[in-house]
């Protein structure tokens, strides 16, 4: 199916995206004066990082979709006062002329649950109308001129809270469409250097190549990419595993990242780890069991911790089988 121009031009999360574009860079700048002699300037390098910025100043969808949940709990909030008024003044017609009167039903219809929220915006000019041409009968019971202002005021209220939650709807398709333009416009310029920097290298250095790989990645390896900062730890899932399952594990940015498995996500190191030191042109191949899984110990969660105090690591990682 042919994708809109305002669809994502790729399969990758956002997250991915980021992460991705973190390794890219460091690659491209690694290898800058190669693509530039091949026609990628370095403004057009440096641009990952401002595009990325630029995509990051976009709300999230949750953000939008947390704001419209807002103006819908007030809409609501408003119109449930609305109806309790309604049918207040119903009440008051049914007790002043009584269940099957014909007055009664001038007031009609009574199942609100069952009405439309533009249906029941009709009936309270209904009410309003009613209730003001038999309020010297009604008054008796209950109505007042005020009841019926308040009902006015309400309606008012409903109208303008549904057009404050369309106006949040529209702005949310705006805001997908803006997100979605400039994930695309930092993806193009991520893609153009991939697709140079692949071409050089492919036949010169086949790790330095892969570095320029950006979405093809066979379907039996998990890739996790990201950053740790400085003297943390982070733990990232990983699935299927075994003792024997090999992970391969760079540090493209940093001095020196560990790698291991522990008890706890983000928890201290086991018996096992492997301190990876920064080499953004070859990964460490290792086993599960090398980073200390142990499923029977209950050794599980794959950990990343950067002792540095300075800088924060950039780590690329592949679990094979």
């Amino acid at each position: 199916m042919k994708r809109n121009d305002n669809d994502l031009k790729f399969d990758m999360s956002y997250g991915a995206l980021y992460n991705r574009r973190l390794e890219l860079q460091a690659s491209a700048e690694r290898d800058a004066t190669i693509l530039i002699s091949r026609g990628i300037p370095k403004a057009t390098i440096d641009s990952i990082t401002v595009l990325w910025d630029e995509f990051s100043l976009v709300p999230s969808d949750e953000t939008m979709q947390g704001l419209i949940k807002i103006e819908v709990e007030k809409r609501d909030e408003v119109f449930n006062a609305l109806v309790i008024l309604i049918r207040d003044v119903q009440g008051i017609a049914e007790t002043t002329f009584g269940k099957k009167s014909g007055e009664l039903l001038t007031f009609a219809p009574f199942n609100l649950t069952e009405l439309t929220n533009t249906e029941v915006l009709r009936l309270t000019d209904v009410v309003i109308s009613r209730g003001t041409t038999y309020l010297l009968k009604m008054k008796d019971y209950g109505l007042t001129n005020d009841m019926l202002v308040e009902l006015e005021s309400k309606k008012t209220l409903v109208e303008d809270q549904e057009k404050k939650l369309d106006l949040s709807e529209g702005n949310r398709k705006q805001t997908t469409v803006l997100r979605h333009q400039r994930a695309n416009t930092l993806y193009d310029v991520m893609e153009k250097i991939c697709t140079v920097g692949y071409n050089y290298y492919r036949d010169r250095d086949a790790v330095k190549a892969e570095d320029y790989l950006i979405n093809d990645i066979p379907n039996n390896v998990q890739e996790r990419n990201g950053t740790v900062e400085k003297a943390s730890a982070i733990s990232r899932e990983v699935l299927g595993i075994s003792e024997t399952t090999k992970f391969q594990l760079k540090v493209s940015i940093g001095d020196n990242l560990e790698f291991y498995f522990s008890r706890t996500e983000g928890g201290p190191v086991g018996n096992k780890s492997v301190t990876v030191l920064y080499n953004p042109n070859n990964f460490t191949e290792v086993k599960a069991a090398d980073l200390g899984y142990s499923k029977a110990d209950g050794f599980i969660f794959f950990c990343i911790k950067n002792p540095s105090l300075d800088e924060a690591g950039v780590y690329r990682v592949k679990v094979i089988g």
